[in-house]
């Protein structure tokens, strides 16, 4: 990793990459970005050594991408499941109180 007037280069696949900081609040930094990346293509890269650099890079974009997919479904069916809570509660607590006069 390199780093000069604000920008980040990193490798990433044998090519150099360049990150500008996006902001003090992130939540994640680009060195785990790269790092998450080099990890998963190191893992696919030993399963599948046959694979071209082209390969691989189109094989860790399907895995990044069907990751995102499944955690969007999850946020999203977990979302619902609090919204369900959440009324059954207030349906509750509208039962059992006494009504105000």
């Amino acid at each position: 990793m390199k780093s000069g007037k604000n920008v980040l280069e990193f490798e990433v696949l044998g090519f150099k990459v360049k990150f500008k900081p996006e902001g003090e609040d992130q939540s994640v930094s680009a060195s785990e970005v790269v790092e998450c990346v080099n990890n998963e293509a190191n893992n696919l890269k030993n399963d599948f050594p046959q694979l071209s650099q082209g390969e691989l890079s189109v094989l860790l974009a399907l895995h990044f991408a069907k990751k995102n997919i499944a955690v969007e479904k999850e946020y999203k069916s977990n979302i619902q499941q609090l919204n369900k809570k959440a009324c059954d509660a207030l349906s509750l607590v509208e039962t059992i109180s006494p009504p105000s006069s």
